[in-house]
């Protein structure tokens, strides 16, 4: 007897924490549930959760202006995992070692900034168009701030 069963959401959990992020054409939500991300569409009134688990609860969730399939979930630890949403699938793995303040993808995409700390670090992050031993590449850190970065923006032609 063969038997398939797939996560597909979660019941009577709520949002504990994180960043709530909308789509770029509005109509969904991608919300953290305890160490899942689940996503809410709004035109479809429908929720599914992603079968993937951070270790600990969901801190900071960041959506790709680009490609709208790629997603990256952060944890409280620093941990971090690159999604495609579309495919369901697992792209990366990525270790930040430290709590993250915030993280934003670039406007084309080619490029993830996260904040911890006083720091700046900015990512290439990897082409959907060819496997890459080493997804993210560190670019560029910036340093000399006096005090904690909280948020990050992106100008419009990803500078």
């Amino acid at each position: 007897m063969k038997s398939s069963f797939k996560f597909s959401n979660l019941c009577g959990t709520v949002y504990q924490g994180g960043n709530v992020v909308f789509s770029a054409d509005g109509d969904s939500i991608y919300s953290p549930v305890g160490n899942r991300l689940s996503i809410f569409n709004l035109v479809r009134n429908s929720s599914t959760t992603l079968p993937f688990e951070t270790r600990k609860p969901i801190a900071r969730i960041a959506l790709s202006p680009a490609n709208k399939a790629i997603v990256l979930v952060a944890d409280e630890d620093g941990r971090a995992l690159l999604i495609n949403t579309v495919k369901r699938s697992l792209l990366a793995h990525m270790n930040f070692q430290r709590p993250l303040r915030d993280a934003k993808f670039s406007n084309d995409g080619k490029f993830l900034a996260v904040t911890f700390g006083n720091q700046i670090k900015v990512w290439k992050t990897p082409s959907h168009l060819a496997r890459e031993f080493a997804p993210f590449v560190l670019h560029r850190t910036y340093t000399g701030h006096f005090d904690d970065v909280l948020s990050i923006r992106w100008t419009q032609n990803s500078r």
